[in-house]
Parts: C-alpha cells; structure tokens; sequence
C-alpha cells in the first residue's frame, strides 16, 4: 500500500533495500535501468555477481542499495 505522503510533495524520500537471505546478487543492471527511467537515483553497496551471505540463526540484513528521489505516481 502506497501512503498519500509519498505520492504528493517536493520532497526527497529514500529506500534502503535489503538482502534477508544468502544468494548471488543479480539484476543490478536492469534494476539500474527501472530507476533511472523512474528518474531515481540508486546507489549500489556491491557489485553484480556478489555472493551475499546470511547467518540463518540471526536476524542480519546486508544493505545492498539506497534509492532516492521525487516520488510521484
């Protein structure tokens, strides 16, 4: 669900996402490309074919990426 502060307004919001699970990170370029032509900016923690991996018996998260940018919809 989208929350009407995100979709009005001249303000910068950012998004961090997050990797939950161990897995190859794959993707970065179409993803790069989504956000580019939504007129986001991205930054990426890692390079494309990184291996990332997940302590199963903790709640740990990799910070993989911060997006920002107007949001408008």
């Amino acid at each position: 669900m989208i929350q009407g502060g995100f979709v009005v307004g001249e303000k910068i919001e950012t998004a961090t996402l997050f990797c939950k699970s161990s897995g190859v990170l794959a993707g970065i370029p179409f993803a790069t490309a989504i956000f580019e032509y939504l007129e986001l900016e991205v930054k990426w923690n890692f390079d494309e074919g990184v291996q990332l991996l997940i302590d199963p018996s903790t709640t740990t998260k990799i910070h993989v990426a911060t997006v920002s940018g107007f949001i408008s919809i």
